[in-house]
C-alpha cells in the first residue's frame, strides 16, 4: 500500500496518525514496518469511548490513545473484529495475561463469543503477537452504548475467521466492517478457519442490514485495510453478485498467490477475492454436485 503524507488534518506520531471522519469516529492509520498499514477506529462517547482493533503494534498505542483529549478522563472499551495479528497486535497494552490485568481505565478488552476457543487460540501468523487476555464476549446484536442514548451495535460475521464481527453505529450511518470488505486488493478468505459458504451468509446479513435502513446510500463503512470512508452502495450489491457468480461457476479463478490460493476477479477487475486451497476445494465439490444433481 503507498503511503501518503500527512495532510494539516492529522495528527499523531511517526507510527500513529489520527485523522476525524466526524465529531465522534477518528481513524488511526498505523505505519508498521510489514506495510500492512492497519486502520483503527476510535469513537468518542460521555460514557465510554470505542476502540475498534489495536493494530499490529508497533508502537504505545495505549499511550496515543489516552493522549487525545476526548478520552483523558474516560473510560475505554476495546473491540477486536476478528483474531489476526494486524488487528489484535497491541492488545497487551490494554489487557495482559497474569498480575498486570486491566490497564488504567480500560474497561474490557471485547471479542466475538461466536467462537471463543478461536479468539484465544494463536496462529501461525501471531508469533510475534504479545500474550493478552479476552476480558469480555460480545453477543451478536449486542449493543454497547457511548451515552444513555447513543449506542454501536455488534454483528456477528463468521467467515473470514470463525470470529468475525462487524460495528454497526446506526446513529453515523457507519459500519466498522473489520475484514468483510474492502477494494483495491483482494478480499482474503485464506486465514485458519476460513469459510466461504459462511462468509457469504455473513456478508448478504450485512447487505441486507443496510438495504433495510430509510437510506441505504447515506451509509458509508469503515475498514482495517485500504477503505476507511466509503460508501457502502452500490459497492456491496455488486460484490454480492461477483460471490453469487463465483459459487455458481460462472467466474472462474484468475490465477494463484503465494501459498497456493486461488484469486477470482470480476471482469473489469474490481471485484477480487483470495480463497485459500480448502476452501477452493471446498467449494468445487460443491459445485461438482450441484452439477450432476440438475
Amino acid at each position: 500500500m503507498r503511503r501518503r503524507t500527512k495532510t494539516r488534518k492529522e495528527m499523531g506520531s511517526d507510527v500513529y496518525n489520527i485523522i476525524p471522519l466526524s465529531r465522534r469516529v477518528y481513524w488511526i492509520r498505523e505505519n508498521e514496518n510489514w506495510d500492512v498499514n492497519p486502520f483503527i477506529y476510535l469513537i468518542y462517547g460521555e460514557k465510554r469511548s470505542v476502540l475498534i482493533d489495536t493494530g499490529a503494534g508497533s508502537g504505545d498505542l495505549l499511550t496515543f490513545v489516552r493522549e487525545q483529549t476526548q478520552v483523558k478522563d474516560g473510560s475505554i472499551l476495546v473491540l477486536n473484529t476478528a483474531n489476526l495479528a494486524h488487528q489484535t497486535g497491541a492488545n497487551h497494552l490494554f489487557s495482559a495475561v497474569g498480575k498486570m490485568g486491566k490497564s488504567h481505565k480500560i474497561e474490557d478488552l471485547c471479542a466475538s463469543s461466536a467462537n471463543k476457543k478461536y479468539s484465544e487460540t494463536k496462529t501461525n501468523a501471531q508469533w510475534e503477537v504479545k500474550n493478552y487476555r479476552i476480558t469480555r464476549w460480545l453477543d451478536d446484536n449486542e449493543r454497547i452504548y457511548l451515552n444513555d442514548d447513543l449506542y454501536l451495535t455488534v454483528i456477528h460475521t463468521p467467515g473470514i475467521t470463525p470470529d468475525s464481527m462487524v460495528v454497526w453505529f446506526e446513529a453515523e450511518n457507519r459500519l466498522f466492517t473489520g475484514h468483510l470488505y474492502y477494494q483495491i486488493e483482494p478480499v482474503r478468505l485464506a486465514f485458519v478457519g476460513s469459510d466461504i459458504k459462511q462468509y457469504v451468509r455473513s456478508f448478504s446479513k450485512v447487505l441486507d442490514l443496510i438495504q433495510d435502513q430509510i437510506q441505504p446510500s447515506c451509509i458509508r463503512y469503515s475498514a482495517v485495510l485500504y477503505d476507511s470512508d466509503e460508501p457502502c452502495q452500490p459497492t456491496f450489491r455488486i460484490f454480492r453478485r461477483f460471490l453469487f457468480s463465483i459459487i455458481a461457476g460462472i467466474i472462474s479463478p484468475s490465477g494463484l498467490e503465494a501459498f497456493g490460493n486461488v484469486v477470482f476477479e470480476s471482469v473489469d477487475k474490481l471485484q477480487k477475492l483470495e480463497l485459500n486451497r480448502d476452501s477452493f476445494e471446498i467449494l468445487r465439490k460443491a459445485q461438482t454436485i450441484s452439477q450432476a444433481l440438475k
